[in-house]
C-alpha cells in the first residue's frame, strides 16, 4: 500500500526536486503541507497534483527538425550552410551579447 503522506525528504526523493524547491513551491501555495507536531508532511494527492501542473516541455530537437522540414519542402533541397536556423560551433550566435554594454 503507498503511503498517504510524505515527509519533506521524502518528497523531495519521490519528485527528484531539491528541499529548496519543495518550500518554494509550499510558500507560494502551488503545493499544499500540513503539519503533524513539529513534522511537515505532503499528502500523496497533493504531490501528485503538484507534480501534474508543472509544465510539459517540448523537445528541443523537434523545433529544429520543423524548420528543417519546412525549408526543404520550400526551396525542395537541403539548406545552404549559410541559411541554417541555427548557428554552428564555429559561427557566433547573434543571440549572445558579447562584450561591455
Amino acid at each position: 500500500m503507498p503511503p498517504l503522506a510524505y515527509s519533506i525528504p521524502e518528497v523531495c526523493d519521490c519528485s527528484n526536486a531539491g528541499r529548496t524547491t519543495v518550500y518554494k513551491a509550499i510558500n507560494a501555495g502551488d503545493l499544499t503541507a500540513h503539519k503533524r507536531g513539529s513534522r511537515t508532511i505532503v499528502l500523496a494527492s497533493d504531490l501528485e497534483r503538484w507534480l501534474s501542473s508543472l509544465p510539459q516541455i517540448e523537445a528541443k530537437h523537434s523545433k529544429q527538425a520543423a524548420t528543417l522540414a519546412r525549408a526543404v519542402s520550400q526551396k525542395g533541397s537541403m539548406l545552404n550552410p549559410r541559411e541554417r536556423p541555427y548557428p554552428t560551433k564555429n559561427e557566433p550566435n547573434p543571440r549572445i551579447r558579447r562584450g561591455a554594454v
